[in-house]
């Protein structure tokens, strides 16, 4: 496989992870000072060349709000009236109960095996 098939593959996968992960990754977000959906989407877009839109982030942040994740508090500034969001203590537990498995499964994943072959040992 070239690079340029390998660096296609790269992008599917950031691509998946990031999306399937979305729930988790927002928390995440929040946590590092991303406060607002805008900043989610700029964040995605500078870190994984992803251009989501506002409809695929902001029902995930509501769903996240309705679930007592995160509050949200409309603010008004130098930008149109934006919903802050922070997060909640279950947010917190929720995010900490997430990387704990996350770490687990990635572990395994770049684990090198001990087997020689393809069979069974």
């Amino acid at each position: 496989m070239n690079d340029s098939c390998i660096e296609t593959e790269l992008e599917w996968l950031d691509e998946k992870f990031v999306k399937s992960m979305g729930r988790i990754h927002y928390l995440c977000l929040i946590e590092k000072g991303c406060s607002h959906g805008y900043d989610m989407l700029q964040y995605m877009k500078s870190h994984f060349k992803l251009k989501l839109s506002a409809a695929a982030v902001y029902p995930v942040l509501q769903a996240l709000e309705d679930d007592g994740h995160i509050t949200g508090v409309w603010v008004e500034g130098k930008y149109p009236k934006r919903k802050k969001y922070t997060l909640t203590p279950k947010g917190r537990r929720l995010l900490t109960a997430a990387r704990t498995r996350i770490y687990c499964l990635v572990a395994e994943l770049i684990k090198k095996s001990s087997r020689t072959g393809h069979g069974r040992n």
